[in-house]
C-alpha cells in the first residue's frame, strides 16, 4: 500500500492516491528515503512533507521514483510474503489455505 500510493495508477488501483503524503505520513519508501537520500535531497522531502502546495504528491514522487526506496519497499514487502508463504505450509491443504496463498500473491503482484 506504500508503495501504490508513490507509484499507483488511479484507474488500476481504484482509489485516490497520495493520501499518505498530503497527510505526512512516514512510509516506508519515504523512511528509507530519509535515511539513504543525499543530505539535500532529504532537506526538499522534509521541507515538502510540511508544504500544502497542490503539487505536493508530485514534487515528492519525482523526488523519490528515481532513488532505490521503492524497490526497497517491494523488496521488504516480497520477504514478508515469503515469510508468510512458508508458514502457510505447515497447515494441511484446505480451501482456507488455498486462499491465503493467493491473497498473499495478489500483494505482492498487483496491477499499480
Amino acid at each position: 500500500d506504500d508503495i501504490l500510493d508513490l507509484v499507483g495508477n488511479v484507474a488500476t488501483v481504484g482509489k485516490t492516491l497520495g493520501i499518505d503524503i498530503e497527510k505526512g505520513k512516514l512510509t516506508l519508501p519515504i523512511i528509507h528515503f530519509l535515511r539513504t537520500a543525499p543530505r539535500e535531497h532529504r532537506v526538499l522531502l522534509r521541507s515538502l512533507m510540511e508544504n500544502k502546495d497542490a503539487d505536493k504528491v508530485d514534487r515528492i514522487r519525482n523526488l523519490i521514483l528515481p532513488s532505490e526506496s521503492i524497490q526497497y519497499a517491494r523488496d521488504r514487502a516480497r520477504g514478508y510474503i515469503d515469510q508468510a508463504r512458508r508458514a502457510l505450509t505447515t497447515l494441511p491443504n484446505s480451501e482456507a489455505k488455498s486462499l491465503l496463498d493467493a491473497m498473499a500473491e495478489f500483494v505482492i503482484n498487483r496491477p499499480l
